[in-house]
């Protein structure tokens, strides 16, 4: 069973120093009784490098359909990796086993593919990872070779002969494949980044350009995907009624909460979905490789510093393992005004910088404003 190979390390494992595609050491090929193999790392490459990738789902799990030169289509799912006995990544990543000699540190290669890349990188050996075995097809016969006794060279045979991306490439792939992904829920951890990026710097410049002079707020939040509220008071019931029909124009499922019996007449409190429109969500693409992770810390310091934007909090981010890659969350503070906020939004959404911002709350004490943000970064080996 599969839990005999829970709980190994590096040291557990014995390198054998060359690649094991079709050898007994090739789990497809001895299960398959020699019909299947592991595919060998030059042949990862050739699809990388031939091949056209497109991210979609099929059967709602989402992944890549990858179309070689002569139509032939394979669908390679997000599938995650298991450890010990629990699955990371599934429906985010995934990493296939890669037929090698593997690295001279230690580490074997694995076909890493994610919402923003595919490509063969370094990772623990002892990790399990699914196999997407090739059959190397038999020649065509020829219909005048003579068939051998008992032997039928029918379309019945030639269908078993064939690999798995001859096959599929005989089905019109967009019968099977859906390349729509409108629910945050199904975003990629970088469209999720991309989406975050833009939903607050749009929350946050509606309020910069909608708010009468005479609304100031109490507390504010904002939580990704687009959830907002908002507390506040306004001078004149006008300033009340204008705002509320500003921010309710441009949100869904718009809430406004019976007031308290002593609650001002130009009191406001509202919550609701913000409606966020034209989201690149390929804005940012990549992970931060794990030796950039500084670098890019320090990339969004900069960028809030040009705002006059000063943050504290970044020495003990949360990780979180997900297979083949990690989150990194970071919980920072400030003490800036809300227009030095809003550009860092603007800038920040505007950057290359790899960071989204999951969650922000403003609150105002001691007449000054508090800040509070979530920042979430994705990293990869």
């Amino acid at each position: 069973t599969t839990d005999r190979y829970t709980g190994l390390s590096n040291d557990t494992l014995a390198r054998l120093g060359h690649s094991i595609s079709g050898s007994n050491y090739d789990a497809a090929f001895v299960q398959s009784e020699g019909k299947w193999r592991m595919p060998t790392e030059d042949e990862f490459k050739e699809l990388c490098e031939r091949c056209s990738w497109v991210l979609g789902e099929y059967e709602e799990v989402p992944g890549y359909m990858v179309t070689g030169p002569n139509g032939n289509t394979i669908f390679l799912p997000f599938a995650g990796e298991k450890n010990d006995r629990s699955i990371n990544g599934k429906k985010e990543s995934c990493g296939i086993s890669v037929a090698s000699n593997g690295n001279s540190n230690g580490l074997s290669n694995v076909f890493f593919i994610s919402g923003d890349t595919y490509e063969i990188i370094p990772a623990q050996p002892y990790v399990g990872r699914v196999i997407r075995p090739v059959c190397d097809v038999a020649p065509a016969v020829s219909s005048t070779q003579p068939s051998a006794p008992g032997t039928q060279y029918s379309q019945v045979k030639r269908r078993n002969a064939l690999s798995v991306n001859q096959l599929v490439g005989e089905v019109k792939p967009q019968v099977l494949f859906n390349n729509k992904r409108d629910d945050y829920s199904s975003f990629l951890p970088m469209e999720k980044v991309s989406f975050q990026r833009a939903a607050i710097n749009q929350f946050f410049t509606f309020l910069t350009t909608a708010t009468p002079d005479d609304v100031g707020f109490s507390d504010c939040v904002f939580q990704s995907p687009n959830y907002f509220y908002v507390r506040g008071v306004s001078v004149k019931p006008t300033s009340q009624r204008s705002f509320l029909e500003r921010i309710k124009a441009v949100s869904s499922d718009f809430r406004t909460p019976p007031l308290p019996e002593n609650a001002p007449a130009t009191d406001i409190t509202a919550f609701g979905l913000f409606n966020v429109n034209n989201v690149n969500k390929a804005a940012v693409a990549t992970f931060v490789n794990v030796k950039d992770v500084a670098e890019e810390i320090n990339a969004f310091k900069a960028l809030a510093a040009a705002s006059k934007v000063s943050l504290g909090g970044f020495d003990k981010p949360v990780v979180e393992e997900f297979g083949v890659y990690k989150r990194f969350t970071y919980q920072v503070s400030t003490t800036a005004g809300f227009p030095e906020l809003q550009s860092m939004m603007s800038a920040l959404d505007a950057s290359p910088v790899r960071i989204g911002v999951s969650k922000a709350e403003l609150k105002f004490a001691k007449k000054s404003l508090s800040t509070s943000m979530t920042l979430v970064m994705f990293v990869a080996p």
